[in-house]
């Protein structure tokens, strides 16, 4: 069934009307042509455009020589047609923005297919402006994306991935989490994205595996707020909102970049860069559904440019909607089958434990571990059993059937929230509304304004289990002790979920100056809030202590709520004891402000060519703002208030970058080799505002009253540098090299004093007989007001090789390795115990006893804990990444070929400077071994179609510093030590409607149709043994599985 078009749909949808009848005359100046200009040598195929188009063309007859366009059939404007001819060549398009004069320049395209071959495969120097060709050092982003940055492109000296427009609205992605977990093999996170399990939204990206707060996230160059999940601590920022028809193309490095983007990318950088040159209307409507289930999902978007006063002014709109049905855990059998597996291979995890698993029916077991015996004198001979179907109490057999049930669990999944009703993924709705202005103030200055509001909201997935002990002395227990009693929470709903919303403000000038230098200032203040939206599942005592009501938990412990029968046909009311104070939000909320003044151009020619200088002073403030989060109360109707004061970074830069062209071939026919070297620095200075006390206090209401509350302030500063070299010796052979240095600051809630809580953990102390023992303690944990910054070295080594014998072919190898030093890591438990010598403090113990030597130990009982996070560990990352391309015209079609795998070499880290490397690659916390995708697309007059399939490789199932005796169990428990390698497909078909007489032809002129299927061999991902109820399933494929797409794309 298809669902209904949201009241944002319908009203982005009357947008679109309404624009059109309003800018209908400035749409008219687009008009759309017939085109029919086969492939072949440029010099031939560019002279035809001018006579089908109507439009001048200008281009040096040096700059593209050598050049095979591509071939263009069907009614497009002109600008269309143009970039259609020269995708994927060295060739671009400028526009003068005088007239809108069009011309062709050599430069470095992110997509050609062959890079630096020849002298004029250099950036061109030429634009047109006012009908003529005239000198320009830059490329094209400068009109296109307001980006001063020096341009970036796979053939860089650094390893950059790069991926375009087309490249991402043909993968049928939902959004850049999708798209990222099934192309970008760097990214080593393996949640499948925006379907992530039980209430969860956001994204995690994860270049190298170094953690998400090591990739550093921008848009249009800029950083963007990430999630304040209430408190001092904030996540990666929320992509998932924004648009992919927004999305001009993606650059990726996957290495240490600080030295031009800053801290926070250790890692690499991550830069979304928008569309700015886009021009018309487009409206996109797309429809996916399982072939099995209804979960389905309904998408549109749009996306309005209008140009106003001859093109001095230009404005944008974009609006998005994305709706989903839920897909619950009893639509796949996953859970069940990971239950089942479990307990075949180890059916003492479920029966060998004081933990009661929920099932259908309610399982019980003796509250002491004793064998039960019934009232009546009748013994089980096993401390368990459970609730048989349809069961009413012992009245009605006297207990006969628990006895029958006796030594056995019901692992059955409840139908009810906490077992197959739960949601399997969050069910996210995501909307967005943009708007962009573009003014030319005079011929050297302009002006522009960009603000884009995300929401991003995901259901909540579960209702947690519940377990209760009901007194021997109740009527309604059948035994003679006390018994633990879990039970399904049939007929309870969770209405709660949780939403991201972002708003982001960009405006500045951009200015071109004397000596062809451009400068610009730039001003953007971004908000991110995260609402945790709790509804109708608070228990307790409504009337409190001196009411006559019971409390939930009395009831159930003396048997008023009797949980001992099957609940299914004899539901709680939980009505009695439902707290008013049921419905509440929390949460938090970041805050971004950045202002920055950038500037590049040449500053002195070579004769290989000029040398360009690229830099900018910046200032960013990240605000962690003050939030109250409240706590219901059960004994008495109410909230607790909890005051997390505000904490924040503030961040002055000062970066520069330089290229300098050293060999460059004198002419074309020329076997001189190409060398370029790039050369970047970076200052920062960072002050830090963390609390100045570990006790967080306490408020009555929302609204305060706050006390003062006291700050500590850091002062914080790095220098970080990079060096890139680019050598072609060859036409058909680039090398590259490049290294750098990087850093990444502690951040506020790291810096917090730690924060203490007596608590009992269950360890094995090395030092007292290596047994495993529980201890009551004092228990620091969360922060270090004593960190210092990561410091990071990342090398890169590669090369490109693109024959001449071989048109069309491109194949790039680079080997990345990243080398970290004092990074920060939080000590669990154990880790405490096992590096106890090596980092003194870390463990507060009594004085060894008389008693304690008497049995070999060598310590005393341990009475403090400090699981504080430290600077200690050292971690290297190596890896090798392949990316290889063909694109070959035929009598049948073209044809791409395209494949992008990394080999992670390794991935080990080191605590402290005497212990032992521990290698994670190929573990489940650590990158996998590989990790790939390839795919073909064709495309021929108005058909496409393409072929994707992505690849992961095979991986243990626990952490590679997981102790032995939680091995076995877990290998026992799995049935094997390894989940399996996975291969996934995915298939697409699209159709260009064109022009025609009839009404329907006329309708569907400028449409494109495209019809998808993901999963196409419908494969299960690895199963997950556990006791739980939970997904069940290895996170690395939607468990939606097969499923097929419609989408629709309009343009006028």
């Amino acid at each position: 069934m298809i669902p209904t078009p949201t009241p944002f749909v319908r009203a982005a949808l009357a947008a679109l009307v309404f624009l059109f009848a309003a800018l209908g005359s400035a749409f008219s100046a687009e008009t759309r042509k017939a085109f029919d200009i086969p492939a072949g040598d440029a010099l031939a195929r560019l002279k035809q455009f001018p006579a089908q188009s109507g439009e001048q063309l200008l281009y040096a007859a040096a700059a593209v020589e050598g050049v095979t366009t591509n071939a263009v059939k069907g009614d497009f404007t002109p600008r269309e047609a143009l970039d259609r001819m020269v995708k994927d060549t060295p060739l671009a398009v400028a526009v003068d923005k005088k007239n809108g004069a069009l011309s062709l320049i050599r430069a470095e395209s992110p997509n050609a297919p062959r890079a630096a071959q020849k002298d004029s495969d250099r950036p061109s120097t030429s634009k047109v402006e006012d009908g003529k060709l005239v000198l320009d050092k830059f490329e094209v982003f400068g009109s296109k994306s307001l980006n001063l940055d020096l341009p970036r492109t796979r053939d860089d000296a650094q390893p950059y991935v790069v991926f375009d427009h087309e490249t991402i609205a043909n993968s049928q992605a939902t959004n850049l989490s999708d798209f990222f977990r099934t192309r970008l093999p760097m990214n080593a996170a393996q949640s499948f994205g925006p379907y992530s399990q039980a209430n969860t939204i956001g994204n995690t990206l994860n270049l190298r595996g170094l953690g998400a707060n090591q990739t550093l996230i921008l848009v249009d160059g800029r950083r963007v707020p990430g999630i304040a999940a209430g408190g001092p601590a904030t996540g990666q920022p929320d992509l998932n909102g924004i648009p992919l028809s927004m999305i001009e193309r993606v650059e990726v490095l996957p290495s240490t970049a600080s030295a031009i983007y800053g801290g926070s990318a250790t890692g690499g950088v991550i830069n979304i860069i928008t569309r700015k040159d886009f021009a018309g209307a487009v409206l996109t409507l797309s429809y996916a559904n399982t072939f099995d289930t209804d979960s389905a999902q309904s998408k549109a978007e749009l996306m309005v440019t209008t140009k106003l006063r001859g093109g001095a002014t230009m404005i944008t709109l974009t609006a998005s909607d994305l709706t989903a049905n839920p897909i619950v855990t009893g639509d796949r059998d996953f859970a069940q089958r990971a239950r089942d597996l479990a307990f075949a291979n180890n059916p003492t995890a479920f029966t060998g434990t004081s933990r009661v698993p929920t099932g259908a029916t309610p399982n019980i077991r003796s509250s002491n571990g004793a064998n039960l015996v019934l009232k009546s004198g009748t013994a089980l001979n096993s401390p368990i059993t459970f609730i048989p179907v349809g069961y009413a109490g012992t009245g009605t057999d006297g207990g006969a059937a628990l006895v029958a049930n006796a030594g056995r669990y019901n692992l059955a999944l409840a139908n009810s929230w906490d077992g197959r009703l739960s949601r399997l993924t969050s069910t996210p709705s995501q909307r967005s509304l943009g708007l962009g202005l573009r003014q030319k103030i005079t011929p050297w200055l302009e002006a522009y304004a960009d603000a884009l509001w995300t929401r991003n909201r995901g259901g909540s997935g579960t209702i947690g289990t519940t377990t209760t002990t009901v007194a021997a002395t109740a009527p309604n227990n059948p035994f003679t002790s006390a018994v633990i009693v879990a039970y399904p929470n049939v007929g309870l709903v969770n209405n709660g979920y949780s939403q991201v919303t972002s708003s982001r403000f960009t405006g500045g000038l951009v200015a071109k100056l004397p000596g062809e230098w451009q400068a610009g200032l730039d001003y953007t203040w971004g908000r991110s809030r995260l609402v945790f939206h709790s509804a109708g599942l608070v228990f307790g005592d409504p009337d409190g202590p001196t009411g006559s009501g019971l409390s939930y938990a009395t009831a159930r412990s003396t048997g008023v709520l009797d949980v001992l029968r099957d609940l299914n046909v004899r539901a709680l009311d939980y009505s009695p004891y439902l707290m008013p104070n049921n419905v509440y939000d929390s949460g938090g909320s970041a805050l971004t402000q950045s202002a920055a003044l950038r500037a590049t151009g040449p500053v002195y020619r070579l004769p290989a060519g000029d040398v360009v200088l690229s830099g900018a002073l910046t200032w960013q403030k990240d605000e962690n703002e003050s939030v109250v989060s409240p706590s219901p109360l059960t004994a008495t109707p109410g909230f607790s208030y909890l005051w997390f004061p505000a904490v924040s970074a503030d961040q002055r830069a000062a970066y520069t970058e330089l290229r300098l062209p050293l060999l460059a071939p004198a002419t074309r026919d020329s076997k001189q080799a190409r060398l370029e070297l790039q050369l970047a620095g970076r200052y920062d200075d960072s002050r830090v505002k963390s609390y100045g006390q570990n006790d967080l206090p306490s408020v009555t209401s929302m609204d305060g009253p706050f006390p003062a509350f006291p700050y500590n302030h850091l002062n914080l500063s790095a220098t970080s540098w990079t060096a890139g070299l680019r050598y072609v010796p060859l036409p058909d052979l680039t090398l590259r090299a490049s290294v750098g240095t990087g850093f990444l600051s502690p951040s506020a809630n790291q810096l917090n004093p730690a924060f203490t809580s007596f608590s009992s953990i269950t360890v094995t102390d090395p030092k007292r007989g290596n047994i495993s023992n529980t201890y009551d303690v004092t228990y620091n944990t969360s922060g270090n007001p004593n960190l210092k910054p990561e410091y990071s070295k990342s090398v890169s080594a590669g090369v490109i090789f693109t024959p001449r014998f071989w048109p069309g072919f491109r194949l790039s190898v680079d080997y990345t390795k990243i080398n970290k030093t004092d990074e920060i890591t939080g000590l669990v438990d154990q880790q405490t115990f096992i590096y106890e010598d090596a980092l003194p403090g870390l463990i507060v113990r009594d004085a060894l006893t008389s008693a304690d030597r008497a049995l070999g130990y060598t310590a005393g009982i341990p009475t403090t804990v400090n699981a504080i996070p430290v600077n200690f560990a050292k971690r290297v990352a190596e890896a090798v990444d392949v990316q290889a391309d063909y694109t070959r015209k035929t009598s049948i079609g073209e044809f791409r070929l395209f494949a992008v795998a990394t080999f992670n070499l390794g991935f080990d880290s080191q605590i402290t400077p005497d212990s032992p490397r521990i290698e994670q690659v190929g573990y489940l916390n650590g990158p996998m071994k590989w990790r790939g995708n390839a795919g073909l697309d064709w495309t021929r007059g108005r058909w496409s179609a393409g072929w994707n399939a992505y690849y992961f490789n095979e991986q243990y199932i626990y952490a590679a510093e997981t102790i032995p005796a939680s091995i076995a169990s877990a290998v026992l428990t799995q049935g094997s030590d390894i989940y399996a390698a996975q291969l996934y497909h995915e298939m697409r078909v699209g159709y260009q409607f064109g022009y025609g007489d009839s009404g329907w032809q006329r309708f569907l002129k400028n449409t494109r149709l495209n019809v998808g299927v993901q999963n196409v061999f419908n494969r299960e991902p690895p199963i997950r043994a556990g006791t739980g109820i939970g997904g069940g399933f290895l996170p690395t494929e939607d468990p939606r599985l097969r499923r097929y797409t419609l989408s629709l794309r309009k343009q006028f």
